[in-house]
């Protein structure tokens, strides 16, 4: 028969070890919590890294304005402007259902930031052309910056119309 107080002691140790069992499930419940965690935080890091780079290597594009438009006989309207948050360039199309003469119709894209300002003008031909001008990025979502102009010039002594699609590339 064993004596009464090796049970006593093999007694302690069963609850010491069933004490330390449970003290270190809750331990490992809350490193797999923190594991799980930081691996959501990596995975969220490198998409950002991922979308970055797209952005360095300019593989980003958006069509930021796809609408029909028009322009008075002598007018140049704004047609759209926006602040874009990254330097690259647009891409400006421009359809119409007749041939536009090369002098009379033109696409307008100015833009400054700080002291540096852009103004450049490319006359249209054809029923579709698309002319590319360079843009400066504001510096990022929270950068402050330059605003850059799209205006339609028409020299025509008719009205103009016709889609125009205005695609960033950055």
């Amino acid at each position: 028969m064993v004596r009464r107080s090796v049970a006593i002691a093999l007694g302690i140790i069963c609850i010491v070890l069933v004490v330390t069992v449970a003290v270190l499930s809750v331990v490992i419940s809350d490193k797999d919590n923190t594991i799980q965690t930081n691996n959501g935080q990596i995975n969220s890091l490198n998409s950002q890294v991922s979308n970055l780079n797209a952005i360095i290597n300019m593989h980003v594009s958006d069509v930021v304005f796809d609408k029909d438009v028009s322009a008075n006989a002598g007018e140049d309207p704004i047609v759209y402007e926006f602040a874009p948050n990254y330097s690259g360039y647009i891409g400006v199309r421009m359809q119409t259902d007749y041939y536009r003469n090369l002098t009379s119709t033109w696409i307008e894209v100015a833009w400054s930031f700080g002291i540096v300002e852009y103004q450049e003008i490319r006359h249209l031909g054809g029923t579709i052309d698309t002319e590319y001008f360079p843009v400066v990025g504001s510096g990022g979502e929270n950068g402050g910056g330059g605003v850059a102009y799209v205006q339609l010039g028409n020299d025509r002594n008719e009205t103009i119309t016709g889609r125009m699609t205005v695609t960033y590339h950055y």
